[in-house]
Order: C-alpha cells, then sequence, then structure tokens
C-alpha cells in the first residue's frame, strides 16, 4: 500500500492511497478529505505491464499534485486504554480488542486516518495502538466508531504522542484523569 497526504492552505489535510487486490484481479485507489469516507476507483491489474510500472506512475502522480509520503517522525501514536478487572483479561477483554481492531482499522482505512498497530494486555490494561498523522481528528474518529458499534467508549481513556516523544497527552476519558501510563 502507498499512502500520500496534502496539506491546503486552508489547514484540510487530503489523503491518497492504493494497493493491489488480487482476488478481484485490480488495483484499488482511494481518495478523500482525512477523517472523511473517501472515494475508490478500481484499474484493472493488466492496464499495467507490471506492478512496479502501477506504483511509479501513482507515484509520480501524487507527487505532481503535490501529496507526499508522511516522515516517520512526523506521525502519531494513539493509545486507547480501557481498564481490565483481572491482571491479563478474560475471554470478554480478548473479544473486545479483537473487535476494536477490526472496527477500526475498517473504520481509520475508509477515512484515510490511520491503522491500528498492535494491542499488548496486562497490569489491569488493555492498550490499543494506532499509526495516525494528525491526533485530534484521529480521536474523533474513533470515539465515533466504538460509540456507533457499541464498544465500551464510557471505559476507555484516549491519549496520543508523536513517535518519538515520550509524554502523551490525554485526549478522552470521562473519569478526570491527569496523567497517563502505559
Amino acid at each position: 500500500m502507498l499512502k500520500y497526504y496534502k496539506k491546503e492552505a486552508s489547514g484540510v489535510i487530503l489523503y491518497k492511497e492504493t494497493w493491489i487486490d488480487n482476488e478481484q484481479g485490480q488495483y484499488i485507489i482511494h481518495w478523500g478529505k482525512y477523517g472523511y469516507q473517501g472515494k475508490v476507483k478500481q484499474v484493472l491489474l493488466k492496464e499495467y505491464t507490471s506492478e512496479e510500472e502501477y506504483f511509479r506512475l501513482f507515484k509520480e502522480e501524487c507527487e505532481k499534485e503535490n501529496y507526499s509520503l508522511i516522515p516517520s517522525d512526523e506521525i502519531y501514536q494513539v493509545v486507547i486504554q480501557f481498564p481490565l478487572a483481572s491482571a491479563f483479561g478474560n475471554k470478554r477483554d480478548k473479544w473486545l480488542q479483537e473487535k476494536i481492531e477490526e472496527y477500526l482499522n475498517e473504520y481509520l482505512g475508509w477515512r484515510g486516518v490511520g491503522h491500528v498497530d498492535g494491542f499488548d494486555i496486562g497490569e489491569f490494561k488493555l492498550n490499543i495502538y494506532c499509526k495516525v498523522i494528525e491526533p485530534i481528528k484521529a480521536v474523533s474518529c474513533i470515539k465515533t466508531c466504538l460509540k456507533v458499534s457499541h464498544l465500551d467508549l464510557t471505559r476507555c481513556c484516549i491519549a496520543s504522542r508523536k513517535q518519538n516523544e515520550e509524554e502523551y497527552t490525554i485526549h478522552y476519558s470521562l473519569k478526570k484523569v491527569t496523567t497517563f501510563q502505559l
């Protein structure tokens, strides 16, 4: 998958991405406004002589339109943290982790926001990690996804940090929280 972004003078972030759907024999192109469901176009694999040619042309088109890849030091980690009743959780906590990963990957991906990048369970906490490029809109999308999917939004705390920083900023918690720790 290749994913490019561009920030317009107004501050609006746009995304444009592509990947291969081998089952359908096509390239998928997905673009839109960051945080909103975008548009999709399919292109048959046979329209290009090779994957390399397709991806090279896609990259050139994006760069011509002033889209660029996001450097890793500008990527944010968002953590959705749930308290657990036991140190390493139970069956329901494992189910919750799997459902959140599934729904968030779908929700964030189709809005150009980011993706789930793993989880950990321990010390009476379930942490689900997401990689995003703009945490405020990402947190809004995460809250919406958890709410409409009935996945315990009221129990979680959501915080973010830049990939290369140590300290988290708390964005959401129903309970008053002043510090965030993994």
